[in-house]
């Protein structure tokens, strides 16, 4: 089976990152799973932003969480980009999620280090009807570990970043495995200092799923398909689509 690629952001190449648009675009060119973060709003409403502030990619300020939804709405998401764009919406969760089911997978970044995300997340997946079809990440560690409990039926799986310059790679690596079985994680996401064949089919055979975390150049991408790893994200979908095409055609 190829590796699956996953769309970070969406499409960012040709739409602005995290709107309705760059996650069509992404559908549209073959992405087999679109990445977003979701924050929690001040009304307990789940939005899709990329990172805690605002003012990057539209024209707000401060933190996303200090705002209602109404007030998101209100923003411009998209001319920052392109005057094509302009007028694009902070899109909720609900709303991708209806968009995009049954046309790819989805990879939720949990961002708000909060009980109610997590009801409200798991509440709105099976509204939708997306339960096969979504993966769940988070930086926080507790949040993953209350997630487990709440719904043990969702796949979940967090972030490894590439090791202090102290820590040799056979510990980080072990360190990743030992926080993996502790966590009950399904998918280990792996910054490209951390991917090697060797770790790779390790993880495999302690069942877990291996993401390359943000490919973003051509070597990683090619180091992480002769690695072995499920999939991984990135923000250039072409060149990875490619890169695929030319290792399963090598390797067919």
């Amino acid at each position: 089976m190829s590796v699956a690629i996953v769309a970070h952001c969406g499409d960012v190449q040709h739409c602005p990152e995290s709107t309705l648009p760059a996650f069509g675009s992404a559908i549209q060119r073959g992405a087999d799973v679109i990445e977003f973060d979701v924050h929690l709003t001040v009304d307990e409403e789940v939005v899709i932003h990329h990172f805690y502030y605002l003012g990057t990619t539209n024209n707000g300020n401060g933190y996303i969480s200090q705002y209602s939804l109404d007030e998101l709405r209100q923003l411009d998401a998209g001319s920052w980009y392109s005057s094509e764009f302009a007028g694009a919406q902070i899109p909720t969760l609900k709303e991708v999620f209806v968009f995009g089911r049954g046309q790819t997978r989805f990879q939720v970044d949990l961002k708000t280090p909060d009980l109610r995300l997590i009801h409200k997340v798991v509440e709105i997946i099976e509204q939708t009807g997306v339960v096969g079809e979504v993966q769940l990440t988070s930086p926080h560690l507790p949040l993953l570990f209350h997630l487990k409990q709440y719904a043990p039926h969702l796949p979940i799986g967090t972030f490894f970043m590439k090791p202090p310059l102290w820590m040799k790679r056979p510990l980080a690596q072990l360190q990743v495995l030992q926080t993996a079985q502790l966590m009950n994680l399904q998918y280990v996401h792996l910054n490209i200092d951390l991917i090697d064949a060797p770790f790779v089919a390790s993880l495999k055979e302690h069942g877990y799923k291996v993401h390359g975390s943000n490919l973003n150049t051509i070597a990683e991408m090619q180091h992480a398909l002769r690695a072995g790893v499920d999939q991984f994200s990135t923000d250039l979908l072409e060149v990875a689509f490619e890169q695929r095409y030319a290792f399963d055609t090598q390797n067919s």
